[in-house]
């Protein structure tokens, strides 16, 4: 059964302020990821604020929403290269534990469908 968890990354780098970013994966039982589902990002840095936001999207390509820029990406992997490296390689990073929110998730998502790209 495909199960579904939400986690926090506490992102480290050298004399910036420290950030928290959050994902939502679907995973096999075994732990296993499958797929990315929503990334968020609500930061702050020495020069200022980011937010970031990638999510997949019902026609299965990935919204990345930078401060407010838009992006169509095809794949998760396309989205997350574009992300700046103070969120993708941060100097140090440290995982929280993972929640499980298959129960929740998949009711609001038999209800509401992913949602649609944003327009561009």
């Amino acid at each position: 059964m495909t199960k579904r968890y939400m986690w926090s990354r506490i992102l480290y780098n050298g004399y910036e302020p420290d950030n928290k970013i959050f994902f939502t994966v679907l995973t096999e039982d075994d732990g296993t990821i499958i797929e990315t589902r929503e990334v968020t990002f609500s930061g702050m840095f020495n020069d200022g604020e980011m937010q970031l936001q990638i999510y997949k999207c019902n026609d299965g390509r990935y919204a990345h929403i930078l401060d407010g820029k838009v992006t169509i990406c095809e794949t998760y992997d396309d989205a997350w290269n574009i992300t700046p490296t103070f969120i993708t390689t941060p100097d140090d990073f440290q995982d929280n534990t993972p929640i499980d929110v298959t129960d929740l998730d998949t009711e609001y998502e038999a209800e509401n469908g992913l949602p649609n790209p944003p327009n561009v």
